[in-house]
């Protein structure tokens, strides 16, 4: 079993929750990042119970902008090495003109933002390491 870490933001379901147990699969921990508590508590019972491993998790909400600096701080604190970072979050509504929003496209747009600062985050002086497991 692997004492790495897979960091997966937005886990608690669709495609995130996908990546979550194909990386359990493939023997990872689980960093899971939602801003729905329950349902991260429910993933990490339900992933620590079926398959063994180790899930930790942090709810944040991701369209924070010091959100990034927060998770990373917080991984950094439990002292675990995060080798593969899946950004679950970016989300755009496509509706007709008479329908758009501008302040939830607002919104959504934020969403953006966290993948370049996660990984600039995680990536200290990890830039030019090969990925040692591909999809």
């Amino acid at each position: 079993m692997k004492t790495e870490y897979a960091l997966i933001t937005e886990a608690t379901s669709g495609t995130g929750l996908c990546h979550a147990r194909e990386l359990v699969a493939r023997g990872y921990c689980i960093a899971a990042v939602s801003n729905e508590y329950d349902r991260l508590l429910s993933l990490a019972d339900t992933l620590a119970h079926d398959c063994g491993v180790t899930v930790r998790t942090i709810c944040t909400d991701l369209a924070n902008p010091d959100a990034a600096e927060e998770v990373y701080k917080t991984c950094r604190s439990w002292g675990i090495t995060v080798e593969v970072l899946v950004n679950n979050v970016c989300a755009f509504v496509v509706e007709p003109f008479e329908d758009f929003r501008p302040r939830r496209e607002r919104k959504s747009c934020a969403f953006a933002w966290p993948l370049p600062r996660l990984c600039a985050a995680f990536s200290e002086k990890r830039c030019a390491t090969p990925a040692r497991d591909t999809f």
